[in-house]
């Protein structure tokens, strides 16, 4: 039953409809999936590889992830996340939560996660003034006037397509404090492996969490 609902989650049934398939309750779905995400947290991390390089396009953007309070225009409440992508390549793609937006948090991810020498794509947030002198060539669009800057045609398109898609993917009625990491992982691991056959991925995915943690 657990490899079936494995080889289901896979392929990206969701759980209502691995529910009904497998005839299994919901709780014991969430459980089950809740440690696969865990699982793909701490390998997704292991093996992540800095994207972008020289003269590689790499737009950056944040997003805050969750509901608007009563459906009346007020501030979202919920979890800021901090991601890029590289432009002409989805897989190449990353996403953490972080608790602001400053400068002092966002630049040591970025050089994390960036290669020197990557063209940086952002808005215009005041975090990301120091990238041209961090080795990054770094253009910007200002969203309060268009969408593509016309004159060094920067834009954060792409990242921002990718941003509608990982919040699909999250539960309907929002997620946990706490849960966002393993969603984005999930939504990061299914973008890299995405021409992969993912049920044999995510076995050995698993087995290679489990000896870590056995070996703790």
């Amino acid at each position: 039953m657990l490899f079936r609902s494995i080889y289901l989650w896979s392929r990206g049934f969701s759980q209502s409809e691995i529910e009904h398939e497998l005839k299994i309750s919901r709780r014991t779905i969430v459980e089950w999936y809740t440690y696969i995400r865990e699982s793909l947290c701490g390998v997704i991390m292991s093996k992540s590889e800095q994207i972008g390089g020289n003269g590689v396009e790499v737009e950056i953007d944040e997003s805050k992830f969750g509901k608007r309070k009563y459906h009346k225009g007020h501030r979202v409440e919920g979890q800021w996340v901090f991601g890029g992508r590289e432009k002409y390549d989805k897989s190449k793609v990353f996403m953490v939560p972080v608790k602001n937006r400053k400068q002092c948090t966002l630049i040591p991810i970025i050089q994390k996660w960036i290669k020197a020498g990557s063209i940086i794509h952002s808005d215009c947030w005041k975090a990301y003034n120091k990238l041209s002198k961090l080795g990054y060539t770094h253009i910007t669009v200002n969203h309060s006037k268009e969408f593509l800057n016309a004159e060094n045609c920067a834009c954060t398109n792409s990242i921002e397509s990718d941003w509608r898609h990982a919040k699909l993917s999250m539960p309907k009625y929002g997620c946990h404090q706490g849960l966002h990491s393993g969603y984005l992982a999930e939504f990061m691991w299914r973008r890299k492996y995405e021409k992969s056959d993912k049920f044999i991925q995510v076995l050995a995915d698993l087995n290679e969490a489990y000896v870590k943690f056995c070996c703790k």
